[in-house]
């Protein structure tokens, strides 16, 4: 779902991971070391109340990998209030099984292995 809707909205750039599963740790990590990333959105069964069940959470990470600020998340949270519509591209299916560069539309998919060398 993220992959066509950022093509939609011409995002230039979405970075994932290899089969796009990762822990939050990881995809801090990810935001991080990715050159001129500006942030993530991770989608996670967690903690964070979302979806019918409440057991669905999107998480937005700023730049330096972090939660983003809650000013920034209550906007974010006002904007989806006020939806009327929304356009998601008709787009080929983007293998993330291996890691590789993908495109779909004018947005460039990286997928990458992320490797944490722990101490």
């Amino acid at each position: 779902m993220i992959l066509p809707m950022a093509c939609t909205h011409g995002v230039g750039r979405v970075v994932t991971t290899t089969d796009g599963i990762l822990s939050t740790p990881a995809a801090s990590h990810l935001i991080r070391t990715s050159s001129g990333c500006i942030g993530g959105i991770i989608l996670s069964a967690s903690h964070n109340p979302g979806g019918p069940e409440e057991d669905f959470g999107v998480k937005v990470n700023g730049a330096n990998g972090g939660p983003a600020p809650e000013k920034l998340s209550d906007a974010i949270h006002l904007a989806t209030l006020n939806l009327e519509s929304y356009a998601i591209a008709e787009a080929a299916t983007v293998c993330l099984g291996r890691p590789g560069r993908h495109q779909l539309g004018t947005t460039a998919v990286v997928s990458a292995q992320v490797w944490a060398h722990l101490p």
